[in-house]
């Protein structure tokens, strides 16, 4: 989370009260376009709960990052492998020519052995 939200929430913590409008928007302005936290927040926000201190404790979780272990570990087991790619590029190459390879093993081809 940025420097100015984290300052953000904690003095809004210490006062115990929710955000304020413009800190609202602050926050809204600083998650990502069509992200899964953003409409979260808007959900807060239009049925009033971001003005509370439970809402602004619920914004916070939304706006801390999630463990980068996490996504590490969603990452390897949704992805494929590295050797399902370096064959899935052997395949197109072989369907397409060299046109397909990247320009180091293109180079690596054209040399004469």
């Amino acid at each position: 989370m940025k420097l100015a939200l984290s300052e953000m929430f904690d003095k809004a913590e210490a006062r115990e009260r929710g955000l304020a409008a413009g800190e609202i928007a602050y926050t809204i302005m600083n998650t990502p376009p069509g992200s899964e936290n953003r409409a979260e927040i808007l959900a807060m926000v239009n049925g009033g709960k971001a003005s509370t201190p439970e809402g602004r404790a619920a914004l916070r979780s939304l706006m801390e990052p999630e463990p980068a272990s996490d996504a590490q570990e969603i990452s390897k087991s949704d992805g494929p492998s590295l050797e399902e790619r370096r064959a899935e590029t052997r395949s197109f190459a072989d369907k397409l020519g060299s046109a397909a390879l990247p320009s180091s093993q293109v180079e690596e081809r054209a040399q004469p052995l």
